[in-house]
């Protein structure tokens, strides 16, 4: 019966995607191999039930793409079993046992939306969709008295901090998206994408903490903050963004991309956000060139929201003239 039900929602939701989103429907993988699927059960050390192996056995995940700022599933990035390019299943939940699979919920302030077991991260949970920030979507084989076996949970570490179910089946979660897709009520292919590059000149005489918005990062529901740039970079202190006006680093910059409601809501692409930061750059008003190499990109905790933020940082060999400009190119989905 599973078998059957996951064959024919997959066949209303490629239906769907051809007719609906046909740029979707290209970045979906072939379907995976018996020895791969072999392979994932050695892994995780269960006997992976027939909906799982008849819902990859159809395509084995998305093929990650610069343009989609999400995947077909709206959580993030449908994974591969095995990969050696990108996130996969089995890394996945390796990961997940190791930070989660040994945790204390008393450390945490999790809730619980459904009938799903009180714990971090049940060993017969299988991640399947990741939106780069240690959140997932997966499959429940071990649910309590009250659940389904093989139900979908989102389980959300970074954000909301709660773990709920969001489908009774994977059967029930792609015929909802196909009549989704299939209404127009979820139109992937055709997002408004709003593009823009923010000049910010005199960097370096920029306050820290200091706020920058235009029409179009309005229009976007993000701001631009400039961090310092030494605190942001210290991974040994837990207050990595509290100023100190006492320090000063001539030869760095940093920089986050902020909700402009909620600081701690997800903006970027890879962190399960609308928004993706195209290009960074250092240029002086007087030379054309860049000025060293593209920043890196880091997550700090920030004490004051109690959550993790994602960084730009620059760190060039000279210090960094006082006519500086950083230029901020970024791409994103037009909110609501």
């Amino acid at each position: 019966m599973a078998l059957t039900e996951v064959n024919q929602a997959w066949e209303s939701l490629e239906n769907a995607l051809r007719e609906m989103a046909p740029k979707t429907y290209a970045t979906l993988g072939p379907r995976a191999s018996e020895e791969d699927l072999k392979t994932v059960e050695k892994e995780l050390g269960i006997s992976l039930p027939e909906e799982f192996l008849a819902f990859y056995r159809i395509h084995n995940g998305e093929a990650p793409t610069e343009e989609a700022l999400e995947g077909l599933f709206e959580w993030g990035y449908w994974m591969p079993l095995l990969s050696s390019e990108d996130e996969n299943v089995v890394e996945s939940w390796s990961m997940c046992v190791e930070s989660y699979g040994h945790g204390h919920l008393e450390d945490f302030e999790l809730t619980f939306e459904g009938p799903v077991r009180k714990t971090l991260f049940d060993r017969k949970w299988v991640p399947f969709c990741t939106d780069y920030s240690g959140n997932y979507l997966c499959f429940d084989f071990n649910p309590p008295a009250r659940g389904t076996f093989g139900q979908i949970l989102y389980c959300d570490y970074d954000g909301e901090a709660k773990i709920s179910v969001v489908a009774s089946s994977i059967s029930e979660l792609l015929s909802q998206m196909a009549e989704e897709i299939q209404s127009g009520k979820r139109n992937i292919d055709e997002r408004t994408i709003l593009e823009t590059t923010v000049r910010i000149p005199n960097i370096k005489q920029r306050p820290y903490d200091s706020i920058l918005s235009t029409p179009t990062l309005k229009e976007m529901g993000i701001v631009i903050r400039i961090l310092d740039p030494l605190v942001a970079n210290d991974s040994d202190s837990t207050s990595h963004f509290l100023r100190r006006p006492d320090v000063v680093a001539e030869n760095s910059v940093a920089f986050s991309v902020y909700s402009d409601k909620n600081p701690c809501e997800k903006v970027l692409e890879g962190y399960g956000g609308d928004t993706q930061v195209v290009e960074s750059r250092i240029v002086c008003t007087d030379r054309p060139t860049q000025l060293g190499e593209s920043g890196l990109l880091h997550r700090r905790f920030d004490e004051r929201y109690f959550c993790l933020l994602p960084i730009f940082y620059w760190n060039l060999p000279a210090p960094i003239p006082p006519d500086a400009v950083l230029e901020v190119t970024l791409k994103s989905r037009k909110r609501s």
